[in-house]
């Protein structure tokens, strides 16, 4: 659990720029792959993880975190999915900086059916 929201930002700029690095890697051709039919593509799976940063923010009420609607479609390239990924983390930053404080992390947000307490991350 995040105590500050120092740390928050801290791991959260981490895991965006190895997000990042990761998705790099990908090729649209590689992105639009079917491993496995029980599987998501690639593509479909980083399009999840992007619109994921809005809709979880917004459930935890940083309804200014910007980003592609949750039920825009998949784009037709990686770059896309990068470009509306990096939009979405960098957003999420100024918002989090703006608005919460170490005294909010323990506050509880219900989410997907559930209470989650701030400080445990999104």
């Amino acid at each position: 659990m995040f105590r500050q929201t120092e740390d928050f930002i801290k791991e959260w700029k981490h895991e965006s720029k190895s997000t990042l690095a990761m998705f790099s890697k990908i090729t649209d051709e590689a992105m639009n792959k079917t491993i496995n039919e029980d599987v998501r593509k690639i593509g479909r799976l980083c399009w999840h993880i992007t619109l994921t940063i809005t809709e979880m923010t917004h459930l935890a009420g940083l309804k200014n975190v910007v980003g592609p609607d949750e039920n825009a479609p998949i784009p037709a390239t990686m770059k896309e999915i990068m470009d509306a990924y990096k939009t979405s983390s960098d957003s999420l930053l100024v918002e989090v900086e703006k608005h919460w404080t170490d005294g909010y992390l323990p506050e509880q947000v219900k989410m997907y059916g559930e209470w989650w307490k701030i400080g445990n991350g999104l």
